[in-house]
């Protein structure tokens, strides 16, 4: 939940420090966007809301397996990269965040290479009614 809080800070950083309309306004939008939906589905883990998971789950299932999980955090990682002239503490926090998702994400692929039986972990579920 930090990194997705970090993502989250460098995309606004990103906006605000950016020259005019530029490709960093994109990255950083995406940051934002990114970090959102990695936050909401790591809040799901500590209280479920059903229509939220719902949501989450038809749209972006892929989060709910630890092969899409760690795919997805990897590929957010490389956003952060992109961010370049958006301003120093922009591409400093962009840098350290990224650094830090690629090694979590990293994390998830091996984990998963090295335990296989945590491919079946469950994920949040919605509540029968």
């Amino acid at each position: 939940m930090g990194l997705s809080v970090l993502m989250c800070a460098s995309g606004v950083l990103g906006v605000s420090k950016s020259n005019g309309f530029s490709a960093d306004i994109f990255v950083a939008l995406y940051m934002i966007l990114f970090g959102v939906l990695l936050f909401t589905y790591e809040l799901m883990w500590w209280k479920t809301v059903d229509s939220v998971t719902r949501v989450l789950r038809k749209n972006f299932g892929f989060l709910f397996g630890i092969k899409g999980k760690s795919f997805f955090i990897i590929f957010i990682a490389f956003l952060n990269f992109g961010l370049n002239s958006a301003g120093e503490p922009a591409k400093t926090l962009g840098m350290a965040t990224g650094i830090c998702l690629l090694i979590d994400g990293i994390l998830h692929f091996g984990i998963m290479l090295k335990y296989p039986e945590y491919v079946q972990y469950t994920p949040p579920q919605v509540s029968a009614r």
